[in-house]
């Protein structure tokens, strides 16, 4: 199967993804007090698929980009067998909010703007991607981060070419390409107790850069994986 096939067949996929609840969970940092109820899905305080009533939630949107990695025995006409592909993370500048951290492209709405429009601004704003470059493929399920009051959306997008891609210099500190087969090792998948927001909490995070991918990120990254693992031998 070519890679142009793929993306169709992703899209289509997208279109009627209903995730099997719950989602964005798998990677949750969870409270070290809270272990006895983690797993009741009705809890909205550990729950990201529900908003709660008392919060006025900032929405966002993120991108997952997907690029072709090159390989030395790439083909005319690259398919899945002789090639790989890359997911995209940036490292935010260390002044920012969640700075020193890795994150998807993507942020805050503007005004009036659609989810659409502000990952084509961001791409642009933190990657120098060009949006003729960008192909959005489809969305994942919309889910809430309670603490910091954020709703956010990560869609899915294939980036066509790299050639111009450049960190933002007020932005990104680095941009980081992570061989999606990395993300599928589960020796990769790491565990500790850390303390946040003065509170210690069982942390899990995906261990492919020197910096630990942990968080929303890899909540989203956890459920990029669960929609690809799932749906994918479908096209067989």
């Amino acid at each position: 199967m070519s890679y142009t096939s793929l993306i169709q067949h992703l899209r289509r996929l997208a279109e009627g993804y209903v995730p099997k609840e719950p989602y964005y969970q798998e990677m949750h940092p969870i409270p070290k007090n809270t272990h006895s109820i983690k797993t009741k899905n009705n809890n909205p305080y550990l729950s990201p698929q529900k908003p709660l009533k008392e919060i006025i939630y900032t929405e966002s949107a993120v991108c997952i980009p997907l690029y072709q990695a090159l390989s030395s025995h790439i083909g005319p006409t690259p398919s899945l067998e002789d090639t790989t592909i890359e997911l995209i993370y940036t490292l935010r500048k260390p002044h920012l909010s969640h700075g020193g951290q890795i994150s998807f492209p993507g942020g805050r709405l503007d005004i009036n703007e659609k989810s659409e429009q502000a990952l084509v601004r961001e791409l642009e704003e933190e990657l120098s991607l060009k949006p003729e470059t960008v192909e959005l493929i489809g969305e994942l399920p919309t889910f809430y981060l309670h603490h910091s009051k954020h709703k956010i959306s990560p869609f899915i997008a294939w980036v066509h070419d790299t050639e111009s891609m450049a960190a933002c210099p007020n932005e990104v500190e680095e941009i980081i390409r992570v061989p999606h087969e990395q993300l599928l090792d589960t020796n990769r998948k790491k565990m500790e107790e850390w303390t946040l927001r003065n509170q210690i909490y069982d942390v899990p995070f995906y261990q492919v850069h020197r910096v630990p991918l942990w968080g929303a990120t890899a909540m989203i990254t956890a459920e990029w994986l669960r929609f690809y693992q799932t749906l994918t031998p479908k096209m067989n």
